[in-house]
């Protein structure tokens, strides 16, 4: 009987390692996803930024400090 309960427990606990080992590698994929969007984020965000900075030069000039 005691050895039953105690393989009960081992198989238990296995159990819950693959489960949770399987959620760490859940979790690191969407960190990965996550980082790859926040990049294409911040590179879309520059390129809007350049934009923006090239429209304003054009209509009041490049740093000029005429008013």
């Amino acid at each position: 009987m005691h050895d039953k309960i105690e393989k009960l427990n081992y198989v238990a606990v296995m159990d819950t390692l693959s489960h949770q080992g399987q959620l760490i590698s859940d979790l690191v994929e969407a960190s990965k996803t996550l980082q790859a969007q926040l990049n294409t984020f911040r590179q879309e965000l520059a390129q809007q930024r350049g934009l923006i900075v090239n429209s304003l030069q054009q209509k009041y000039g490049h740093g000029s400090t005429e008013k």
